[in-house]
Parts: C-alpha cells; structure tokens; sequence
C-alpha cells in the first residue's frame, strides 16, 4: 500500500460522490475544492448502467491526475457486480471504498479479490457492521472507517438524529483504539440547505468525526470550515502548549489545564499541518 495514498486519505475533510455513470460531472468534480473525489459504482447507478459506469471510470482514472484525487466505491461483496468492480481499480488508485461492510470478514474477501492492494475506507451502514466496527477497523488494508447514515437509518427503522449517537460513538472508538484517523461522517441529503448542512457537520464533528461524505460541490466549503480548525482555535492551542512545554500543569486564561487538555491542544497544530 503506497504511503502517499494512505496518507491522503488520512488527511481528507471532505469526500465528493460523482456517479460513475455521469462522465460530464466527473471534470468538474476533479476541479473542485474536494480533497477527495469518490468515483460511485454503486448506489447512484442503475442496475443497466453498471458496465458503462465501470468502463467509464476505469477510463477516467487512467489518468494519472485523475486517479491520484480518485477514490472508487465499487458494489458490496456480496453483489453480482462486485467481481468486476474489483478489475477497474489501479496501482495509482488513491483507494477504494467498500460498501455495506457487515464484519471483518467482509473486508478480508475484499482485500483478498483486489488485483492489487489500496487503502480501504470500509462504509459502515448497518446495525451489524455497527456491532462489528472494532473487527472491521483492524481489518487489512482498512485505513479508515466512514458512516453510511442514510442506510443505517433505513437499516434500523430510525429518523431522529439521536439514533446516531451510539453507531457514531462507535465508530470513533473504533477508529481510536485501532489508531486510525477520526471517521468520515455521512451524507446531509439537503444539499441546498446550507443551515441543516452546517448544522450537521458541527454535531458529526462534535461526535468526534473528522471528514464528511458529500453528494454536491455546493456543500465542500461549509463543512470543510466546520472541519478545519478555526483561527480562534488554534491561537487557543498556542496558548496551551507555549507555556506547558515542560510541565503537565499550566494555567490559561484563568482556569488550570492539565495533561489531557495539553495533549489535545497539542495536536490541532498537528491536524493543522503545522509544528506542534
């Protein structure tokens, strides 16, 4: 697995959807803001467009500039189409997502089918890959964990958004205890709301994702701000880890801050790109 791809999508905020059956979106997503752009054979194509959406994205990705920024969602493991989904993905391939992932299992036969080995994101969406988050987040190739909150709501016969305190906790924990970066929260269908998208990126980020799916290049710049540490943020973490250079006890603006509020101060620099 090349480190350059791993790592970008290890750093990712934002992951664009294009349908792999619509050639003329697959320009312009390129050319947006997206850090990444997901290449879908799956949900947004009809069962009778598969083969075209296949040859149009293995086509589109043998493009160098294209496939560095690319990554593919092919169908689940379990589906007709998985077999040759499998076949349009290449070495330079920034990586492939995996649909519907119900246990480690499922990964393992991804990865084992795979003609050559990518980053994995493994799509969490239902109760039981809910259950199985931790197994799936050690799986091989897995370098991160996302959340398809739209199935898992259909999944569970669920509506309200406190349904996905427990799955996103999930997740999280996953991600942390197998030393992964922060998951990717799902989509906000109300691509035109701009109030109920910022509304959601603040609470996925609050329950501890740091990326999200979208599904329009309109929604990229509001949540890649709810997803990037703010100036006020970062001027609080400089006030931290200055004077706590050698000590685990400091206090800032009045109230005393300890080990784990230095620690975290410590890495929105880090997060930032810059030096601790």
């Amino acid at each position: 697995m090349g480190v350059r791809n791993g790592s970008r999508i290890v750093a990712a905020r934002t992951l664009l959807f294009v349908p792999g059956a619509r050639t003329d979106r697959f320009g312009a997503a390129l050319g947006s803001a997206a850090d990444l752009v997901v290449a879908d054979l799956e949900a947004s194509v009809h069962p009778d467009l598969k083969d075209r959406a296949r040859r149009d994205v293995a086509s589109w990705i043998s493009r160098p500039d294209a496939a560095a920024r690319t990554i593919v969602r092919i169908n689940p493991v379990e589906s007709a189409w998985f077999e040759a989904d499998c076949s349009v993905i290449a070495q330079d391939t920034a990586g492939v997502m995996v649909p519907m992932v119900t246990g480690r299992q499922s990964i393992e036969e991804a990865w084992a089918r795979l003609p050559i080995q990518v980053p994995v994101v493994a799509l969490v969406e239902t109760a039981a890959g809910i259950l199985q988050a931790p197994a799936i987040a050690e799986a091989p190739g897995v370098v991160r964990l996302a959340f398809g909150n739209m199935d898992f709501a259909t999944d569970t016969r669920s509506a309200r958004r406190d349904s996905q305190i427990f799955p996103s906790a999930m997740l999280v924990l996953a991600s942390r205890s197998a030393g992964l970066p922060p998951p990717i929260a799902g989509v906000t269908a109300a691509h035109r709301d701009r109030v109920r998208l910022e509304d959601d990126a603040r609470w996925e980020r609050a329950q501890g994702f740091g990326a999200k799916l979208c599904i329009h290049p309109d929604q990229l710049a509001a949540v890649a701000g709810v997803f990037t540490h703010c100036e006020q943020e970062q001027e609080w973490a400089r006030r931290v880890v200055v004077p706590s250079q050698s000590t685990h006890v400091t206090v800032v603006d009045g109230p005393m801050v300890d080990r784990p509020v230095i620690e975290r101060a410590r890495a929105i620099p880090r997060e930032a790109g810059q030096d601790p």
